[in-house]
């Protein structure tokens, strides 16, 4: 009987460390993942003041030339 008992402890013994490594594995994963949300997140972010900073240099620029135009109408007159 003993045989048979010492057979099912390995067994119970590398299910539960084939358990213990998925579980590792799988936190691994998910804490990679939780990292690659917050990269992603970080560049919307980034991305989005500079598009902001992009529209508003383009708005000046265009109030700058709508300036020019007619300061180059009144001094052509």
């Amino acid at each position: 009987m003993l045989p048979g008992i010492l057979a099912g402890v390995r067994s119970a013994r590398r299910a539960y460390q084939r358990r213990r490594r998925e579980d590792e594995e799988q936190a691994r994963r998910d804490r990679d993942a939780e990292a690659r949300r917050w990269d992603e997140e970080a560049f919307n972010s980034r991305e989005k003041r500079r598009m902001e900073f992009v529209d508003a240099v383009h708005e000046q620029l265009t109030q700058c030339l709508k300036l020019a135009t007619v300061l180059a109408h009144h001094l052509c007159r």
